[in-house]
């Protein structure tokens, strides 16, 4: 992820995870996302969780990686995540 963001052609202003996919998430993928987040933020990149099936409270919430993500940036679809990127790049 980190090599499509700094070669991407054109810059990138958020990067979402669908996390469809994912159905438990143990220590070793809380650390690896805690520390995706932490490179991107460092370029100006946002880190969004899109289509997650965990319950946010749970794992997420107990790593502190809903509070790190921002309980703003995870998303019940890719819909609704789209919407929050057009209305914040329209500010």
């Amino acid at each position: 992820m980190r090599k499509l963001v700094n070669d991407s052609p054109t810059p990138v202003h958020w990067l979402v995870i669908d996390c469809s996919a994912i159905t438990d998430l143990d220590f070793s993928a809380g650390r690896a996302i805690m520390d995706l987040h932490q490179d991107l933020a460092k370029a100006g990149v946002v880190l969004a969780l899109s289509r997650l099936q965990v319950e946010p409270h749970g794992d997420l919430e107990r790593m502190g990686l809903v509070q790190l993500i921002g309980a703003n940036r995870i998303f019940d679809s890719r819909h609704a995540c789209i919407e929050a990127y057009r209305s914040e790049a329209r500010s």
